[in-house]
Formats: structure tokens, sequence, C-alpha cells
């Protein structure tokens, strides 16, 4: 796997909001991760200090948006080249994306005035 320098200019956080300057990688899914190279102590970093959780208020980097759920995960698998993502409910507004190797915590489908958001958190 080759390492990933990351965007220059850009920042990256961990989960819990702590800047990260160290070597990075991206795992197979495409997502950043702390490390040269990929092992069991490798973290998802994140371009906002929210990390996953965010903060009330916070928008995140809109991807694509829709006016039902089973054609924003259409667009998601599009988005992926992929047919194996599928959403699940976090709460009666947000909706959890997942592949099958497990959750990606940095992506986020918001319903928000009769359409589904898709966010890169």
């Amino acid at each position: 796997m080759a390492t990933f320098l990351g965007a220059i200019g850009v920042p990256h956080y961990t989960k819990d909001g702590k800047l990260y300057t160290g070597e990075m990688h991206k795992d197979a899914s495409g997502r950043l991760m702390t490390g040269k190279f990929h092992t069991a102590n490798s973290r998802f970093l994140f371009h906002t200090k929210y990390g996953v959780d965010g903060i009330k208020g916070f928008k995140g980097k809109l991807i694509a948006t829709s006016p039902s759920l089973e054609r924003m995960t259409d667009l998601i698998n599009k988005y992926f080249y992929s047919t194996t993502f599928y959403l699940e409910p976090k709460n009666d507004k947000e909706y959890s994306v997942y592949n099958k190797k497990g959750l990606l915590s940095d992506l986020i489908v918001v319903k928000k005035g009769g359409r589904f958001r898709f966010e890169q958190l």
C-alpha cells in the first residue's frame, strides 16, 4: 500500500479533535488513517477538528442530495463505484453509512427540508 502524504495545507485531526501531523495512509475504502502503514493502532483522520461526532450547527462537506433514501443509497454506491454501501438510521434525521467492512465514520446522511444530504464530516 502506498503512503499518503495528505493534502498540502489541509490540517488533519483525530476523532477527539487533536491536530495530527504524522505520517498517513488510506485504508482499502480510501479513508485517511494515522501511520505510514496500516496497523491495529491506526486511527481515522478527519479534515475538521470536530471528528466523527461533529458539533451542533456544524455542516459537513456536501457530496450529494436526494429526495429519497433509496435514491441516496444509489448515489452513494455510484460515488464509490460500488454496490455494497447501505444506510442505517442513527436517529430520526441522521443515517450512518456502512459497507461490508463496517461503518464509514466520516460520512453521514442527514434529512433536512424534505431532502437527504450525503455529507463528509
